[in-house]
């Protein structure tokens, strides 16, 4: 072998190098194990994209992005159930749509069929100027029951008596007391003015009702024992 086929196969082999050579650039075999790292590390970073991707049989959660995805869809899914459909049938525990067409029906139908084009076709039933007499104790005296739906725009109740007498009227709508307050009858020094004193009840808004009313009242008096407070009451029920 001449000297110069000698001096490129040595320098073929030192370009070549050992397998033993650190990553690099410097040999064939030191570039080798550097692509042998840089592959290590791409599949490392794919386990790790992997692992956090999971499998989309994922049960949902937050562990992996099925898991999310699955919680997600879980989210939708009871969204659009409680949303539910145009065409849910009218109920007032059904889905959100259902809920509307039962408050649609009752605003059009059950509580007055004119409610929303607002012509004055409504019947009004009135109680005017009534004397009554609330007695004490644990028992309530009834002014109104009334069956039904409708709307009571007016009451208006004013203590008559020539001492002094407390007491309270209350409104209750469907079973739900939702007006109460307090009246009074002052005593006067002179009995000929007592009616001067009076802390009368007056209706500050409408109440709306769908299957029964009730006005009702109770007396605590100090100088008697029953039917003490007495009352000229009015009131107006729009159905």
């Amino acid at each position: 072998m001449d000297a110069v086929t000698l001096s490129q196969v040595l320098e073929l082999l030192k370009r070549t190098g050992k397998n033993t050579d650190a990553a690099g650039t410097t040999t064939l075999f030191a570039r080798l194990a550097q692509i042998a790292e840089y592959t290590d590390q791409l599949e490392a970073f794919v386990d790790t994209l992997e692992t956090k991707l999971g499998l989309n049989t994922d049960t949902a959660g937050t562990s992996t992005v099925f898991a999310r995805l699955a919680q997600i869809a879980a989210y939708v899914d009871t969204l659009e159930g409680s949303l539910g459909q145009t065409g849910d049938a009218a109920s007032g525990t059904g889905s959100l749509h259902a809920k509307i067409a039962d408050i649609k029906n009752y605003l059009t139908g059950t509580l007055n069929p004119n409610v929303l084009t607002h012509t004055p076709k409504m019947t009004t039933i009135g109680y005017v100027n009534t004397v009554s007499s609330i007695s004490t104790g644990s028992s309530d005296t009834i002014l109104v029951n009334y069956s039904g739906a409708g709307i009571l725009t007016a009451l208006s109740v004013i203590p008559t008596n020539s001492y002094t007498c407390t007491g309270t009227i209350e409104v209750v709508a469907d079973g739900a007391v939702v007006f109460s307050a307090p009246i009074k009858q002052t005593e006067s020094s002179n009995p000929n003015y007592y009616v001067n004193y009076p802390t009368s009840v007056q209706l500050g808004a409408n109440i709306y009702f769908k299957t029964s009313l009730i006005v009702r009242g109770r007396a605590s008096c100090s100088s008697c024992s029953g039917g003490c407070l007495s009352i000229h009451w009015s009131a107006s029920i729009s159905k």
